[in-house]
């Protein structure tokens, strides 16, 4: 007896309607047309399998056949459901199976009651990778669909060859060109329609546009192509996901960006016309694009939830790495640039009054120039996490042809406004011509939008801005909290630019060479290492309310030149700190307590550093103060002058 492998090399079995394997499903094997048990075995030694055979926890199993029998394969689930019923299947090197070199041999002939089986070796020709088996099923009068359903050509009627196996159907098998030359929209449309589970060998693939709906997994293998089809439509996507459980592996998708128009021809596109979620994209190259690589897009009736994407490199795009109009509970592994790209890495963006809401978005990786968080009048973004960004301009420059808004926009590393909350673990901003992170108060927004980094690292940012000069600039009357743990700041040209402008300030652990901030509110400054040789304020009003009530605590403030000022803005507190300062400390007039900290080298265990009425100290319902011969003063009221109010007891 000789015994061959099954028409599965090792056969993979998913549970119905789902990518999900059959782990613990059960094979019953018979005699074609029968229930009489047959035997099968587990390798070509003829070591017998049980019977039923249960599949492993990927839904495989061992599976070699008799040579000299034709089998009846019934495949239920663990819990007894059949799957799916097939007869007359046989070894590949079975006598009962008609062998032929291509699909179109196979349409010559119909089954025989000696010889209902048949294996072609490829599609086109033996060995071009799209070799299937089939039984013939007499009474089948489906739809010929060039690859799992045969119609011969002298049946006017019933009679179809039909696959043995459509668990999972490659795109070969139905006359894909992986060469790239002619266009396989059409087949693989109908892989999608004979499968859940298609296969993509490695090759190219010209693709006009395929609609992916519920359950269907796109498996890729090796290096993968898709070669977007040129002179369409400006609105032509060539992945459309329609239905919730996608699955799409890696591959790389080519444009048109020279030749096509418009900025919408999408690598994938994803705005259903019914609510989806769990949609997974592996990683993917988008290269010479002239829209998104990728676009998510739920509305307010009609929402994505559950998306996760690999890493996503960007060469040339048109527009955005991606873009989120809606959506929520999407996760992105990486996004890279490595040449051109018009806009974003990411544009997290809603359509005003139409779009679902933009919530739980996390990058893990980002390296390019720009993201963009642009919340639009009543459509607030929730939150935003990024693990770690490295932005630089010189990692990112425009496309080719170029992309209009790429220069018309004033980008910065991030900018950001009308949302929730921006999360980020590390963030470096680096080579900006504006700022590292500018969330701009535009009139009617959302007023409570919360900013929190872990690790910030910045050098050479603002390099052009006529304006601001900022490296981090945020409006106070819409960000209410700009909390960083950790930075180490550089700034290019200390005497002129400034760290942090115009926000909530609370920052911890932070290294600087020039001007921390410029009218920031109420500033929270702990472990503070500054070192500056210019005329400049530390901390720093252009008028005299706009920064105010400042605390550095545990920090070292050094003015190596002549002339160094801590601050120009009133209420300001200092505690455990040293500073070291060259003509005078600071203006006039500015309240300055002191909590055991040192300036040049004196310590003030606790007071004010300006010895003056109008720094009085408040106990209770009195006020103390020394005046100008030194005598220490009270007052059960505020002081109006000097020597107001009366002298402690008596002194010398």
């Amino acid at each position: 007896m000789a015994y061959s492998l099954s028409p599965w090399l090792k056969p993979r079995f998913f549970i119905t309607g789902t990518n999900r394997p059959l782990a613990g499903g059960l094979m019953y094997t018979y005699k074609a047309g029968t229930t009489t048990p047959a035997k099968t075995y587990s390798d070509d030694a003829g070591t017998e399998n049980t019977n039923p055979i249960q599949l492993d926890s990927d839904g495989q199993c061992d599976l070699f056949l008799d040579d000299a029998v034709s089998y009846r394969i019934i495949l239920k689930n663990s819990a007894g459901v059949t799957q799916f019923d097939k007869d007359r299947i046989a070894s590949i090197g079975s006598t009962q199976v008609q062998s032929f070199n291509n699909i179109a041999a196979l349409r010559l002939k119909t089954g025989t009651t000696t010889a209902n089986s048949a294996r072609t070796l490829g599609y086109y020709s033996a060995g071009d990778g799209g070799g299937n088996s089939f039984y013939w099923d007499s009474t089948s009068v489906l739809t010929d669909n060039g690859g799992t359903v045969i119609k011969p050509t002298s049946v006017s009627g019933a009679g179809r060859w039909l696959a043995v196996d459509t668990s999972s159907v490659s795109v070969l098998q139905l006359g894909a060109d992986s060469n790239g030359i002619t266009e396989s929209t059409s087949i693989f449309t109908a892989a999608l329609a004979a499968s859940n589970n298609i296969i993509v060998p490695s090759g190219t693939y010209k693709i006009k546009s395929v609609s992916v709906s519920a359950n269907k997994k796109i498996i890729t293998i090796g290096a993968v192509t898709i070669q977007q089809l040129s002179g369409v439509g400006t609105d032509e996507r060539t992945f459309v996901i329609t239905g919730s459980n996608v699955s799409i592996g890696d591959m790389t998708i080519i444009g048109n960006i020279s030749t096509d128009t418009g900025e919408q021809r999408h690598g994938f596109y994803m705005r259903p016309s019914a609510s989806i979620k769990n949609i997974t994209i592996g990683n993917i190259t988008g290269k010479d694009i002239r829209g998104d690589v990728i676009y998510i897009g739920g509305t307010s009736t009609n929402k994505i939830t559950n998306v996760n994407i690999g890493n996503i490199t960007i060469d040339n795009v048109y527009r955005n790495g991606i873009s989120v109009t809606g959506g929520e509970n999407v996760t992105i592994e990486g996004l890279t640039c490595t040449s051109g790209c018009g806009y974003g890495l990411i544009d997290i963006e809603p359509n005003v009054g139409t779009s679902q809401l933009c919530d739980n978005i996390r990058i893990k990786y980002a390296k390019g120039r720009t993201i963009l968080i642009n919340g639009q009048n009543s459509d607030v973004i929730g939150k935003v996490i990024i693990d770690f960004a490295d932005l630089n301009k010189d990692y990112q420059t425009n496309t080719t042809p170029a992309y209009t808004p790429y220069d018309a926009v004033k980008f910065g590393g991030i900018t950001a406004f009308n949302f929730d909350l921006l999360q980020i673990g590390t963030l470096k901003t680096n080579n900006m011509d504006y700022h590292g992170i500018r969330c701009p108060s535009l009139g009617g927004y959302y007023t409570k939008s919360k900013i929190r980094i872990d690790r910030l690292e910045q050098s050479n940012c603002s390099l052009i801005d006529p304006t601001y000069n900022s490296y981090n600039l945020a409006s106070s009357s819409y960000v209410i909290e700009f909390t960083v743990k950790s930075a180490e700041i550089t700034l290019h040209n200390p005497a002129t630019k400034k760290g942090f402008e115009s926000t909530v300030l609370d920052i911890s652990n932070v290294v600087i060479n020039g001007q921390l901030c410029l009218n920031c509110t109420k500033p929270k400054i702990e472990n503070m290492r500054f070192t500056c040789a210019n005329d400049i304020y530390a901390i720093s009003a252009s008028s005299p309310n706009s920064t105010h009530s400042a605390t550095i605590t545990n920090s070292s403030i050094v003015f190596t030149g002549a002339v160094g000022r801590l601050t120009n803005a009133p209420n300001c507190t200092i505690v455990n700190s040293d500073i070291v300062y060259g003509n005078f400390f600071t203006p006039s007039g500015n309240n300055i307590v002191l909590i055991n900290s040192y300036v040049n080298t004196v310590l003030y265990v606790l007071g004010n550093y300006t010895r003056d009425y109008t720094t009085a100290t408040r106990q209770g319902g009195s006020y103390l103060w020394t005046d100008a011969t030194g005598k220490l003063r009270i007052k059960s009221s505020a002081p109006t002058t000097d020597l107001d109010g009366t002298v402690v007891g008596t002194q010398t």
